[in-house]
């Protein structure tokens, strides 16, 4: 072969081997139908539209990683059928590499409409990230997706690499394991709410064949026949988590562990197993406890099994079954936790009150992160005495957010803004509203309470923010954003926009939400 066929050869087995460019699909129509041509790299339906079915088809054809941009929505699964692995029917199937970015838990919502679980995340895909979005009312029934998974996961099944964030599972069914999820694979979430889901056998929230990680999540309302919150069969990992509220019929109503567990800042509370013990923790494993709230189970059975457990210190158990022995460890007192809800963060939590045993019960090197679950500093001076010490369980009594960092980006925690936020407002017409916050921004000294951060030049966040109307002359105003409240959820590149009848804009209250 001469040198220049040598060349060619090797350029042309160089381009062939290159990696695929990823390609971004936005999808723009919420109903539920295939693309015409899956593979031809353009995400379109037969009406010409690009829906969520059809960008996923496009995706799992194109090789590489993709991403697909899912705008506010209710997204209805409607197209029957079972046990095909190609997307066509019933739940979306994931082959490869994918990113779904919803615009918020409370405006993206997709919906089995119970005709199927929502996603079916195969082991092909070897990394899939899904956030800012809610997965309500999936049912893979008796034999969706093939045999193999016939009844389990039944918002989700995974059996890849799968990051969930800011996503809510809820009111899910699952025949046999996993009401919410079922993992197979390897899942992390940050940011999460599983909540009112129900499986028959195993896992009512969540159950976990292989690794879990968990944190800053919520697991409450669910119900099984066994471990009705979480069920682990592998290696879990918790921080920063609350499970409350959960149902077993039989073992382990918040969790059931049977292989390895390891909890940190964890507040488990107020569930219940009918029968076998364990309303609170169930074990059959080994865990390894550290900071964690075990209370409220009927009869003070908060735990229960024959597994082991290492205590690394600074446990509660609101009864005497749980065999905490480390430092700081207490037995037979009531955390004096309220109820579940929204305490600040991204996701609902126990607080504990003033008077809690819990409060300031630990050291001033809390296990990490340097957060509790709503994102507020720890350590705190939560009972006054003058020195900040650890609480136990998620919540940290008297936590303030950080600080935000100076700049017009925001890291995606709550954050602190001791500053009065102000830009100018081009008013075209009397009585325009404006969808977005334009101009530069500057700030002042707060006058009022915490003020809030705006964002300059973006897209609003469509669901839930609110518009500034101009009622005065036309020109310029000012708008000042003020706030009484002392923490926000601040994504990154997020904006606000108000709703007002004056030309001088004064909020109260907004949440913040990412950008699309």
């Amino acid at each position: 072969m001469g040198s220049r066929s040598r060349f060619l050869f090797t350029l042309a087995w160089f381009v062939t081997t290159l990696p695929a460019a990823a390609a971004t699909f936005t999808v723009n129509d919420t109903a539920d139908a295939v693309d015409a041509v899956p593979g031809d790299g353009t995400c379109a339906t037969a009406g010409s539209t690009c829906t969520l079915r059809a960008a996923i088809q496009e995706a799992n054809a194109h090789t590489g990683p993709d991403t697909i941009m899912l705008p506010a929505g209710a997204y209805l699964l409607t197209i029957a059928g079972q046990a095909e692995d190609a997307a066509a029917t019933g739940d979306l199937d994931i082959t490869d590499d994918l990113t779904i970015a919803g615009a918020s838990t409370d405006s993206t919502i997709l919906d089995g409409n119970g005709i199927d679980r929502i996603f079916d995340v195969f082991n092909t895909a070897s990394h899939v990230e899904i956030s800012g979005l809610t997965i309500r009312n999936g049912n893979p029934g008796p034999g969706a997706g093939g045999l193999s998974t016939a009844g389990y996961g039944g918002g989700i099944y995974n059996s890849s690499v799968l990051a969930l964030s800011n996503v809510i599972v809820t009111t899910n069914t699952a025949a046999v394991n996993g009401g919410g999820i079922e993992n197979d694979g390897d899942i992390t979430l940050i940011d999460c709410v599983v909540s009112g889901n129900s499986a028959a056998a195993f896992g009512g929230g969540i159950d976990s064949a292989l690794t879990a990680s968990l944190t800053n999540v919520t697991v409450s309302g669910n119900m099984s026949g066994a471990a009705g919150g979480i069920g682990n069969d592998s290696e879990m990992m918790l921080g920063n988590v609350t499970v409350s509220g959960n149902t077993a019929m039989f073992t382990g109503g918040g969790i059931q562990n049977d292989v390895t567990a390891t909890l940190a800042n964890v507040t488990i509370a107020d569930n219940g197993a009918q029968s076998g013990g364990g309303s609170g923790f169930y074990n059959l494993g080994h865990a390894t406890f550290g900071y964690v709230i075990v209370a409220n189970g009927p009869s003070g059975d908060n735990c229960a099994g024959s597994g082991s457990l290492t205590s690394q210190g600074h446990n509660l158990d609101s009864g005497n079954t749980c065999g905490f022995a480390g430092p700081g460890d207490l037995a037979d007192m009531d955390p004096q936790l309220g109820p579940l809800q929204d305490n600040g963060g991204s996701t609902p939590t126990q607080a504990l009150s003033p008077g809690s045993p819990a409060v300031d019960a630990g050291g001033n090197d809390c296990p990490p992160p340097a957060t509790d679950q709503r994102g507020l500093s720890r350590p705190e001076d939560g009972n006054g005495d003058g020195i900040a010490a650890c609480d136990i369980g998620a919540y940290e009594l008297g936590g303030s957010p950080p600080a935000c960092p100076a700049g017009p980006t925001f890291p995606s925690i709550a954050c602190r803004l001791d500053e009065l936020i102000q830009t100018v407002q081009t008013v075209v017409a009397p009585g325009t509203l404006r969808d977005r916050l334009d101009g530069i921004l500057t700030r002042a000294k707060a006058q009022v309470g915490q003020a809030e951060q705006a964002l300059a030049n973006g897209k609003k966040h469509r669901e839930k923010s609110m518009l500034g109307r101009a009622t005065g002359s036309l020109g310029q105003f000012k708008v000042r954003l003020r706030s009484r409240k002392a923490q926000h959820q601040i994504p990154g590149d997020a904006l606000a926009g108000m709703k007002s009848a004056s030309d001088q804009l004064r909020h109260d209250l907004v949440t913040l939400r990412r950008s699309s």
